[in-house]
């Protein structure tokens, strides 16, 4: 059935309280743009109702606006939509999709109730509200995922009737996100993170390429990193990608070149980089301007250009002797990775520390054999447990006679995750 755009010369916008109520052999709806509002009860147990297209331009759907419409099998709620009323798909027995915009700021009472094929569902971070027994008796329901703060809660929300098992349901929030705890409307709590997909079709090699899918919430950014040596685990960053609708695929066209390669995803969502604000100390630079020991400070000015550049640190002499670089940041915080752009002949790098506040000596964070790189500029990333302790200084030490000719360092910044 078309919902007409106009009665009588007169523009549809809206459709009233139980307009259609109990229609046994309406099996589609297409309401018309222009429509605002849904009344309620407007399409309530119309039991052949498969599917309904709602267009951008309505802002409100009533109370058990659908409710009961138990052959009703996905529905997605557009842009616009601020409320969704208390019952408005509870007790669609076949619904198992349900796609809610980032405009909806209230989920009423029961509005999902009573929907056993409904296995996971995405809240919007738009969302700040959730009534009484919203997700109730959804038996299957195992995954909810939040992308915003923690919203004030109903009773009962994950409550279900006596005759079904306890709801299995974990909530994820995102990093960074406040006002989570251990636990929602009594559910479990856990991080949000990005997923690595290994049981689909695009995960393994393809003409010469690794692949993989990424998934994650819609709109976040996601970095991938790469590997080769668990036994001395350099950490290289490969690409950044922000996930549409969700998901990206990423694709290595080197992975042949090494015996083996060990990836990894994360993101920047929840952490605290810095970049180095003050030098603290040094063995040597080339001069006190160009190669200065300052040039290491703030972000990344020469990479991703390699070359004998002079926007990066150089010591005085190419391989006369060890070399050390000392580097101060604003904001002290916990850290749990180091990363050095390494410029002009990488490899250099033996050590890394952070000055323990507490002691206010050096506390080695990584160490490893220096030895040379290929020829490319390159951000190398050392992780290691989050310190116990604010940091504000970190000294990088470099085997330079290990690796011919002059190492140079552009930038280094500090991460951790935030409390």
């Amino acid at each position: 059935m078309n919902v007409p755009s106009t009665i009588n010369g007169l523009p549809v916008i809206s459709i009233g309280s139980s307009a259609f109520i109990k229609q046994a052999n309406l099996t589609s709806v297409t309401i018309p743009s222009g429509v605002t509002g849904i009344g309620d009860s407007a399409f309530s147990s119309c039991t052949s109702l498969t599917s309904v297209a709602i267009p951008g331009t309505v802002t409100n759907i009533g109370i058990s606006t659908f409710r009961s419409c138990t052959n009703l099998a996905a529905v997605t709620i557009p842009s616009g939509v601020s409320s969704i009323g208390d019952g408005a798909f509870s007790t669609c027995a076949r619904l198992a999709s349900v796609t809610i915009p980032n405009t909806v700021t209230s989920l009423g009472n029961s509005v999902f109730q009573n929907r056993p094929r409904l296995t996971s569902l995405t809240i919007p971070g738009s969302v700040n509200s959730i009534g009484n027994g919203a997700f109730s008796s959804c038996a299957s329901l195992t995954s909810v995922y939040f992308q915003g703060n923690a919203p004030s809660l109903g009773t009962n929300v994950f409550l279900n009737d006596t005759n079904l098992p306890p709801s299995s349901a974990t909530v994820f929030s995102l990093p960074g996100a406040i006002g989570w705890g251990a636990s929602l409307g009594g559910r479990p709590t856990a991080l949000w993170r990005p997923q690595m997909q290994t049981s689909d079709a695009s995960f393994g090699l393809h003409t010469n390429q690794f692949g993989f899918n990424i998934t994650w919430a819609s709109g976040t950014t996601v970095f991938v990193e790469a590997c080769t040596n668990l036994a001395n685990p350099i950490w290289t960053l490969l690409t950044t990608n922000t996930l549409t609708d969700g998901s990206a695929y990423f694709s290595d066209g080197q992975t042949t070149n090494s015996p083996q390669k060990l990836y990894r995803v994360g993101s920047s969502r929840g952490r605290l980089t810095r970049w180095a604000s003050s030098v603290l100390g040094y063995s040597s630079q080339y001069t006190t301007v160009n190669w200065s020991a300052a040039q290491a400070l703030g972000q990344p000015d020469t990479y991703p250009a390699y070359g004998d550049i002079p926007t990066a640190w150089a010591s005085l002499t190419p391989d006369g002797s060890a070399e050390f670089l000392e580097l101060g940041y604003d904001a002290p915080a916990p850290i749990d990775a180091v990363s050095i752009y390494e410029t002009f002949n990488p490899g250099a790098v033996s050590k890394v520390s952070v000055r323990n506040p507490n002691t206010s000596l050096w506390q080695e964070v990584w160490s490893g054999t220096a030895a040379p790189a290929p020829a490319v500029a390159r951000i190398f990333t050392v992780s290691f447990p989050q310190t116990s302790f604010p940091v504000s200084a970190i000294r990088i030490d470099l085997n330079s006679p290990a690796v011919p000719d002059w190492n140079e360092i552009d930038a280094v910044s500090i991460s951790g995750v935030t409390p």
